[in-house]
């Protein structure tokens, strides 16, 4: 009798403690979802990289990386990787698996290639048989992509021998989207930030456009790299805005792109590589008496987005996060008044905008239809109205930390641009919001070949 006492009692108290447990269970998800939904996204910034962060980019007249203080300005990092643990960042990378016949020889990228350890990543490269060589590749593709900005990469490059390093840059729909050959760079290009195929103190950066078959183009340059190889670590780096493109070595400019025709005007992803060369003269060196395997390491990658960026006289889709469609006057009207909503995504030219900075990060936003700017009324609906100065047509191009999405603040009273009720439907809405963490509120700014 007394045993069954003691398994009934006991019996009641697992009872309470399920109960009790499951009650908490449901309390822990609840706050769970609470917090997935003010954090939607991710962070793509290392929370090892330093808060005080900025592009490495030294002032005129300095030239030594080792006593040089690199500039300050108004950037916003929007992507890090410090690479101190040891596993992929799978927000962040893919670890790529390919094969290629190339020159002669099989080269694969092989996941078992990357290594992330000793606060580095390592890339290893291989020779499996005469024939046969490989190394490795992480991708941000459909991870992180992003137009314009400053693209930083520390990294150790291998003394090329048959073979190279590379921080490059694609855009996910290739460089030929839709098979269409415009003779431009505009609709995407592989940009070439180094690659490392030279055994002087120089590296080769680079544009190819318009597929890689009987209609590609391309545009390449060597710069001048001072202790190239005698350096353990070098900072690489891209500069890019919708009119130039500029690049960096150590914090020194090294080469500058104005034409037009030669920038792309659409979001990349980065690319960090190896490769390997046959019978071709592209790295120096010869890939078949090489001493294998060798080592490329990478300390950092840092992307940064300029909050005061020049958008220049281009026009783009600002495109809702929550809904997917984009900002655009209704019916095409060139009234005062007339109000600014959402609609499908189609590139007529009243869903497109020219953004017009105006200093201290304040800019205009004018309908390329109407000639019309976008302002926020007394009523706190968007609408259009000719340009007059006006404190409700500035607006300030806020970017969301760690994503690549922005806010779109007004300066009159300091409220954020969003779809009405969170809306998804054809034709909602804007109107000002004081929740800048609602998605109805983020947003993004996307260049459209016109």
């Amino acid at each position: 009798m007394k045993t069954n006492q003691i398994s009934v009692y006991f019996l009641a108290i697992l009872f309470q403690f399920l109960i009790i447990g499951c009650s908490n269970l449901g309390e822990t998800d609840e706050m769970a979802n609470q917090n997935s939904q003010s954090n939607s996204y991710p962070s793509l910034i290392d929370v090892a990289t330093p808060t005080d962060a900025q592009p490495y980019i030294l002032s005129s007249g300095q030239s030594s990386r080792t006593t040089a203080v690199p500039t300050t300005g108004d950037w916003e990092l929007v992507f890090s990787d410090e690479f101190d643990d040891t596993t992929i960042d799978s927000n962040k990378w893919t670890n790529i698996s390919n094969y290629k016949w190339k020159d002669g020889i099989n080269t694969w990228n092989r996941p078992e290639n990357m290594y992330e350890g000793d606060g580095k990543l390592k890339m290893k490269y291989v020779r499996e048989s005469n024939t046969n060589y490989s190394s490795g590749r992480y991708e941000s593709i459909n991870k992180f992509e992003m137009a314009y900005g400053y693209w930083e990469c520390e990294m150790h490059i291998v003394n090329p021998n048959g073979y190279q390093t590379a921080f490059w840059m694609m855009p996910n729909a290739g460089t030929s989207p839709n098979n269409v050959y415009d003779g431009t760079a505009n609709d995407g290009a592989e940009i070439d930030i180094i690659e490392g195929n030279k055994q002087s103190n120089n590296y080769s950066t680079g544009l190819h456009w318009d597929g890689y078959g009987d209609y590609h183009q391309s545009n390449g340059s060597l710069v001048s790299a001072p202790n190239l190889f005698t350096n353990w670590y070098n900072i690489y780096a891209l500069e890019w805005s919708p009119t130039f493109m500029k690049f960096y070595y150590n914090g020194v400019l090294k080469r500058t792109i104005t034409n037009l025709t030669l920038i792309s005007q659409v979001k990349e992803h980065i690319i960090l590589s190896g490769a390997f060369f046959g019978n071709n003269a592209w790295a120096d060196g010869d890939v078949y008496t090489a001493v294998l395997p060798e080592w490329a390491y990478v300390n950092y990658v840092r992307v940064y987005k300029n909050k005061q960026m020049d958008y220049g006289t281009e026009y783009f889709k600002i495109k809702n996060v929550n809904s997917g469609k984009a900002l655009s006057i209704e019916n095409w009207l060139t009234t005062d008044g007339a109000k600014v909503l959402q609609t499908a995504d189609n590139e007529f030219t009243n869903q497109l905008f020219q953004i017009t900075h105006l200093g201290s990060g304040m800019y205009k936003i004018i309908n390329k239809h109407s000639g019309k700017c976008v302002m926020l009324s007394a009523t706190g609906y968007l609408a259009q109205q000719a340009y007059s100065g006006a404190t409700n047509q500035k607006w300030n191009i806020v970017s969301v930390p760690g994503t690549n999405y922005i806010n779109i603040k007004n300066a009159s009273n300091s409220t954020f641009a969003e779809i009405e009720n969170s809306s998804t439907t054809e034709n909602a809405r804007l109107k000002s919001t004081t929740n800048q963490n609602s998605t109805s509120a983020k947003w993004e700014i996307l260049h459209t070949i016109n």
